[in-house]
């Protein structure tokens, strides 16, 4: 086993009320990652909000490095302060910045991208995709960044069910505009089925599931465990979103062997590997004849599952935190870039 600094620190953002996912995910790799070296978990003090609190959380990062700082998502910023040789940074999409225009994509760039980048040792992505995509955004030297997965949760595992194929449950993770609920809608429309949809709703978003006549049940703010019990609650797990960074819920539908529909655009085909059917997300009929297909076809459906189980071993934790743990180890190796420029 190689030897590792004792100081080694997660930096966590302070997460909104029920959004935990990067916490569970790093949460699931410390478990591995101690069993070589202790790390140290630091939550920032300060919901992202503003310049005051975004200040100061810069300034509380400062005082509390390690040896090797990783910061572990979402607040990128308190890069700026730290030691340049001696801080990782993850970065998982660069979707806020796909929305944004004018001034406020302009200081979205630099707080999050340009400035921290050039003030950390490595990056890490999660994706390919996530990488091409950081690469047209700024000026990151390609040898700087470091693709590595995310990986699936130690609680995820396979729930059998007898596939209900007079009354599918379909479940839709997330209904933010990227998840793309309204075309989920449009393609079930009409079928004898119920929808599980876990994300608070709009109420443009409820009126268009009335107009469509569709049953659905909805839940949000939910504890990882009642999340894991949705999945294995459900037939069919849709999520051909327009825009992921990853695409967590088509490995974590796969690890309770749940066939997915998903996109064949960004990360998703990475990452769905052939465990699951990729449609075009801005195709109704394409989305629908996916549906259809899974109903209708219990051989087809059944391989998909262990297409499905058999992809997320690329995922596991244990696999993952070696990754991670590798990458640590070259913090002691001279720095190749040299000492980051000041901004």
């Amino acid at each position: 086993m190689h030897k590792y600094p004792a100081d080694i620190v997660h930096f966590h953002r302070r997460p909104m009320p029920g959004n935990f996912s990067m916490e569970n995910l790093f949460h699931d790799l410390r478990e591995e990652m101690n069993k070589a070296v202790g790390i140290r978990v630091e939550e920032c003090p300060e919901f992202s909000r503003g310049l005051i609190a975004r200040l100061k959380n810069i300034l509380w990062a400062r005082k509390r490095q390690g040896y090797i700082n990783h910061i572990t998502g979402d607040v990128n910023y308190i890069a700026l302060l730290m030691d340049p040789s001696r801080t990782i940074l993850t970065i998982h999409d660069c979707v806020n910045l796909e929305r944004l225009t004018g001034i406020r994509r302009w200081i979205l760039k630099k707080l999050w991208f340009d400035w921290p980048i050039r003030r950390v040792r490595y990056v890490t992505v999660i994706s390919e995709a996530t990488k091409a995509r950081l690469l047209e955004l700024s000026s990151c030297p390609a040898e700087k960044i470091h693709v590595i997965y995310n990986p699936t949760s130690h609680d995820l595992k396979q729930g059998l069910r007898e596939f209900n194929a007079s009354k599918p449950v379909f479940l839709q993770v997330g209904t933010k505009s990227n998840k793309n609920l309204q075309r989920h809608v449009e393609a079930i429309s009409g079928l004898n089925c119920e929808l599980r949809i876990i994300g608070k709703l709009t109420d443009e978003q409820r009126t268009l599931l009335e107009c469509h006549r569709i049953e659905y049940v909805n839940s949000y703010d939910l504890s990882y465990e009642a999340v894991i019990k949705e999945y294995i609650a459900s037939d069919i797990v849709l999520f051909a979103s327009t825009y992921e960074g990853f695409g967590l819920p088509i490995v974590e539908a796969q690890s309770v062997g749940r066939p997915v529909i998903t996109s064949k655009t960004w990360s998703m085909p990475e990452v769905a590997g052939d465990g699951a059917i990729l449609v075009d997300p801005e195709s109704v009929d394409e989305i629908k004849a996916a549906i259809l297909e899974l109903i209708s076809n219990s051989e087809s459906r059944d391989e998909l599952v262990l297409r499905g189980l058999k992809n997320v071993q690329r995922f596991k934790p244990g696999n993952i935190s070696i990754k991670y743990l590798s990458l640590y180890e070259k913090i002691t190796v001279p720095n190749s870039f040299g000492q980051p420029n000041n901004m």
